[in-house]
């Protein structure tokens, strides 16, 4: 999800200040800031910041921030990610955790989580 923050809006062009992608899964909780802008034509993400991460097994490395992709194409949007292994449970062990925002051109923002185990 994306959520809170300063959306502002004008006839051709949107910006998005502080707002918090997050996403859930299982006992696992994951969370970034992100300030980004988009019009018909182009979107661009300008910076990411803060993560929160929460697990059960209270446990979590190789924690990273990026941006791969700062601005959008035609055909590819732009895209930030948080990539980090969390120990979900004794029970359940590791897993590998992504939470992406994709901010395409001339469409909505959106955030995906991808667990790898």
């Amino acid at each position: 999800s994306i959520s809170g923050g300063n959306y502002d809006v004008g006839s051709y062009y949107y910006t998005w200040t502080g707002a918090k992608v997050f996403a859930t899964w299982g006992v696992v909780t994951a969370s970034y800031y992100a300030d980004f802008e988009g019009t018909q034509y182009s979107s661009k993400i300008n910076n990411i910041y803060d993560v929160g991460i929460v697990t059960a097994g209270r446990t979590f490395s190789n924690v990273s921030l990026t941006i791969p992709v700062s601005s959008s194409t035609s055909s590819t949007p732009a895209r930030a990610q948080l990539f980090f292994i969390g120990t979900v449970t004794s029970d359940f062990g590791q897993a590998t955790f992504y939470l992406r925002l994709y901010v395409p051109q001339n469409a909505s923002a959106y955030a995906r989580l991808s667990v790898l185990n």
